[in-house]
């Protein structure tokens, strides 16, 4: 019953892998403890399934927005608070449609946030790469004249604030995988080199979070077929 509820409400292959994503998130810690300790039994892993989906649905809702605005209430001067109300209000857009979060002013609340944030901390690499994919994102789905004349936004400036953040954390894996997924959603034909060269560089770094791993690994399955010249299939796996 479950399962054909989920599926009802899917429109693309994508929004399935994302589910599968989110269900299999928090099951991968219980699957190594099981080995190590007898406790861990069937409901432990229903129950990291559930609380990974939970956690994912909610964080793509339009009700963690809202959430992490009370968050940075306690504490405005903490850049990383206006970080991720951006990252939830990019979430909240997808979800909604362009024209939707257009009419919402998401796209300039987004940025009005990672302008704060960079305000509080110029040298933070995090919100310069949001940054980065924010001018890109906003090219992407405007075009390049709507995105300049409504937003100052560019792909240029997306790249040069990418590259700020290369520069304070040269070996990052999230933000070399980011920058990747935003060029070739962008124009991989036109930036081929850069996104072969930031997956390469995503690959060969340290993971030091779970995501970073999860992000090491797609890095390595999209260099793959990018190499192979697939470029119908790496469509669908950057989708």
């Amino acid at each position: 019953v479950i399962s054909a509820i989920a599926t009802y409400y899917m429109d693309s292959i994508a929004g399935a892998w994302k589910f599968l994503i989110a269900v299999g998130a928090g099951a991968g810690l219980v699957f190594m403890l099981r080995w190590f300790w007898w406790r861990i039994n069937a409901w432990s892993e229903v129950s990291a399934m559930t609380a990974a989906a939970v956690s994912s649905l909610f964080l793509q809702s339009r009700l963690a927005s809202g959430f992490v605005n009370v968050l940075r209430g306690f504490d405005s001067k903490l850049p990383e608070g206006h970080i991720y109300l951006a990252i939830a209000l990019g979430y909240e857009a997808r979800i909604l449609g362009p024209v939707t979060a257009q009419l919402k002013g998401f796209g300039q609340q987004a940025k009005s946030e990672l302008d704060a944030a960079l305000a509080i901390n110029p040298n933070n690499a995090f919100a310069l790469a949001a940054l980065g994919g924010w001018n890109i994102e906003i090219v992407r789905n405007g075009g390049e004249r709507m995105a300049l004349w409504v937003y100052g936004a560019s792909a240029k400036e997306g790249v040069r604030a990418f590259h700020g953040a290369f520069k304070l954390m040269p070996e990052n894996v999230a933000i070399r995988y980011q920058y990747a997924l935003a060029l070739s959603g962008y124009d991989l034909e036109g930036y081929r080199r850069d996104v072969e060269d930031s997956l390469s560089r995503a690959c060969a770094g340290k993971p030091t979070t779970a995501y970073e791993s999860f992000a090491q690994t797609r890095a390595r399955e999209l260099l793959d077929v990018l190499k192979k010249n697939d470029i119908s299939k790496y469509a669908r796996l950057v989708k």
